[in-house]
């Protein structure tokens, strides 16, 4: 999760799906509540999609902006 190009929040139905997109391509969609379910797990996600938009990496749309509290790519 340290190299995303790519991090989405976007309603499904009656979940919240996280959609994650790596440097290589590789994509991710869970819903956001399973991530959060187990805490340790989503601090280390969270902290790698901190770290994808802090250092540019990163596009965010405004669904995980508002709802991560990310801010726009920086980069």
């Amino acid at each position: 999760t340290y190299e995303l190009t790519k991090v989405a929040l976007k309603r499904s139905g009656a979940n919240m799906m996280l959609d994650l997109v790596d440097r290589d391509g590789r994509t991710l969609r869970v819903p956001w509540s399973r991530l959060q379910y187990n805490r340790a797990l989503w601090d280390l996600v969270y902290n790698g999609i901190l770290h994808s938009v802090y250092v540019g990496h990163a596009e965010t749309d405004l669904g995980a902006r508002n709802h991560l509290k990310l801010p726009r790519r920086t980069g």
